[in-house]
């Protein structure tokens, strides 16, 4: 132990990691959840404005929010500020594995992307607390599905995906902006 590079006693070294523990303990990592000041709050969730004609997939967002928000204990059970004001901005399909039925091409899948923001209000009057960004969820379908004559199932699931997403963002928990499938 007395044959280092450096005169070090092992009192010492003992001592010196004994003090580094104690202080990174009482100093702590510096972690912190990214809306700390918001812990504890409930929140209710309401349309924003919709740039969407689709009352359905609006729905669907907010059901989607408002069961991610019920699932993390942050649901309020009135309709009172603060808020989680839930914005579905574009709804877009792509066709999936196309296929020749006579000399017509058919989709033989669909994926539908709905795309939107979320932002927290305290008061009717106030600027937003903290907004999401835009977010996008996709939703399936399949050939065997009557989904392909009516998109309808996977506006649904995409909408309500998104719902759950803008909520997880909001709540400070790692959300992805897209998902990895990207629609032509």
């Amino acid at each position: 132990m007395y044959i280092l590079l450096f005169p070090v006693k092992p009192r010492g070294l003992v001592a010196l990691c004994g003090a580094a523990i104690a202080g990174g303990l009482a100093a702590g990592c510096g972690y912190s959840p990214l809306h700390s000041a918001l812990e504890n709050t409930r929140w209710c969730a309401r349309a924003g404005t919709s740039l969407v004609p689709d009352a359905d997939a609006v729905t669907a967002a907010l059901e989607g929010a408002r069961a991610e928000l019920a699932r993390h204990g942050a649901l309020a059970s009135n309709g009172e500020y603060p808020c989680l004001h839930v914005e579905l901005t574009r709804v877009r399909e792509a066709p999936r594995g196309i296929q020749a039925v006579q000399g017509q091409p058919v989709a033989r899948g669909i994926s539908v992307e709905a795309t939107g923001r979320a932002w927290l209000q305290n008061a009717p009057e106030d600027k937003p607390a903290f907004e999401t960004g835009e977010l996008s969820r996709i939703g399936r379908a399949a050939a065997g599905d009557a989904a392909l004559e009516n998109d309808r199932p996977a506006r649904l699931q995409a909408s309500r995906n998104l719902g759950i997403a803008l909520a997880r963002s909001a709540l400070g928990l790692p959300t992805p902006k897209r998902e990895t499938e990207d629609l032509p």
